[in-house]
């Protein structure tokens, strides 16, 4: 047993008084969370369309820029 605090066989729990109001601006608060995260994934435009195989030109594309696969620049003797 701990010294200083008083033994009980249950957990102690803090109590206190709701305030007025708090769980009406709670909800209104998350309404219009909820609202906001419905426009932005209606709005959004869907699936992204792939033209073609876009691996092989950002290889190309690194190899033409002086920079391997790897990220790093390419030496040149």
């Amino acid at each position: 047993m701990r010294s200083g605090q008083p033994s009980s066989s249950s957990a102690d729990v803090l109590k206190h008084e709701p305030v007025p109001g708090f769980r009406r601006v709670f909800l209104i608060a998350v309404t219009v969370m909820g609202l906001y995260l419905a426009v932005i994934l209606l709005g959004s435009p869907g699936k992204v369309e792939h033209h073609g195989d876009h691996g092989s030109s950002h290889e190309e594309k690194a190899e033409e820029s002086g920079h391997g696969t790897s990220g790093e620049p390419a030496h040149h003797p």
